[in-house]
């Protein structure tokens, strides 16, 4: 049983030192292209967008309103993270 245990260590250590060679490689091979994880930018005179108000459907309000209900009543956080999280 002890064997098996230190097989699967030394295969979980090498399925990371493999991913992270592939994203070293990745992150290289991405070196020259400064936008990768960048918003591209918006030509000089173009007016920015502005920012659209959410819509919600009624199950959302349903949720939200449930969410801030439970809030005020002293309700455990990770059940109103959960209802907000099915709300968006």
């Amino acid at each position: 049983m002890a064997d098996d245990l230190m097989q699967m260590q030394r295969q979980a250590a090498h399925r990371v030192r493999q991913m992270q060679e592939h994203s070293r490689r990745v992150f290289e091979s991405h070196q020259e292209t400064p936008h990768l994880y960048r918003r591209p930018e918006a030509p000089p005179g173009d007016k920015p967008a502005t920012a659209q108000p959410p819509v919600f459907e009624d199950d959302q309000w349903l949720l939200l309103g449930l969410a801030l209900l439970l809030f005020r009543n002293g309700c455990r956080t990770e059940l109103i993270l959960a209802l907000l999280y099915l709300a968006l």
